[in-house]
């Protein structure tokens, strides 16, 4: 059997196991409904942002309207499409991991981390998304060209609808994709993949963007994203710190906006050194729960 065929072959099983393996027990916690209760609405006529408020996720919700609508108004079809959409991703892992190392047991060894990880399967765009992009971004460097980098556009554009934030992170992924395999090639090969993308890129974004700005929602979609991807640079790049120095435990504030936690200089929960635990379980949690009434405050 040819080698491409095995590992077709191979990537279909993959999977189907991991298909098999959520779907056996598919858990849909609380956070899941937010988007699927959207959905129901778009059932009845209406869409995101012009008849209710969508946190950047129009294809998220449009996906489970579909599948609700294919299938039924039940969890079936959410279950079919998150799981399925999970279950392509590991396959797609599958397939990158076997063709860079060469070896099918890699492939497996790296699917297999994706699948027992079980993602919440409202999660699903976070397993989707950049599967896909790691494999636009492995066929573009392998050969360059315009038609591979407009693959590599509509994958950012799909993150973008899939979750603003993810289609930054695509677009710079992307980006810089294109000007290293420019770097080291010559400028005329370049030029024209460069170009494939950010107009695909462009055509494909462009129906999206006027709605929303029909809407009037554009501007604000937009510094509202800023806002949120600024939040979570600080707090990315601001990790907590533990000071030790005057035998107790400082935990450094962690400022954030709306809804976040917010400790202030003069008023830090403080943990006992180790050696000075207090005695008893219950003795600690209703410690630990005036801490936190004390001198927590939700800003």
């Amino acid at each position: 059997m040819p080698r491409p065929l095995v590992r077709a072959t191979a990537a279909g099983v993959v999977a189907w196991v991991a298909f098999a393996f959520r779907f056996q027990r598919p858990d849909f916690l609380n956070d899941h409904f937010e988007h699927l209760s959207m959905a129901r609405q778009v059932l009845f006529g209406e869409l995101p942002y012009r008849d209710f408020f969508d946190a950047g996720r129009p294809l998220t919700v449009l996906l489970s309207a579909a599948v609700q609508r294919m299938f039924g108004h039940s969890l079936l079809a959410e279950a079919l499409l998150t799981i399925g959409a999970l279950a392509t991703g590991a396959a797609i892992i599958f397939w990158l991991a076997s063709e860079v190392s060469r070896s099918i047991g890699a492939g497996v060894l790296a699917a297999l981390i994706v699948v027992v990880m079980s993602p919440r399967l409202y999660s699903y765009p976070k397993v989707i998304v950049f599967a896909l992009t790691l494999l636009a971004v492995w066929k573009f460097v392998e050969r360059p060209s315009a038609h591979r980098a407009a693959w590599l556009g509509a994958v950012t554009v799909f993150a973008l609808l899939m979750r603003h934030d993810f289609g930054v992170y695509v677009g710079v992924v992307s980006v810089c994709t294109l000007l290293m395999v420019r770097l080291k090639a010559d400028t005329t090969s370049t030029r024209r993949p460069i170009a494939a993308y950010f107009v695909a890129t462009a055509l494909l974004a462009a129906p999206y963007l006027l709605f929303l700005q029909q809407q009037e929602m554009l501007i604000y979609t937009a510094t509202s994203g800023a806002r949120s991807l600024a939040g979570a640079a600080r707090l990315t790049f601001r990790p907590l710190h533990f000071d030790l120095s005057h035998g107790v435990a400082h935990l450094d504030p962690v400022r954030g906006g709306s809804g976040s936690l917010d400790c202030g200089d003069d008023a830090r929960p403080t943990f006992p050194a180790r050696g000075t635990i207090w005695a008893g379980a219950g003795a600690g949690r209703r410690r630990h729960q005036q801490v936190v009434r004390h001198h927590g405050r939700f800003a």
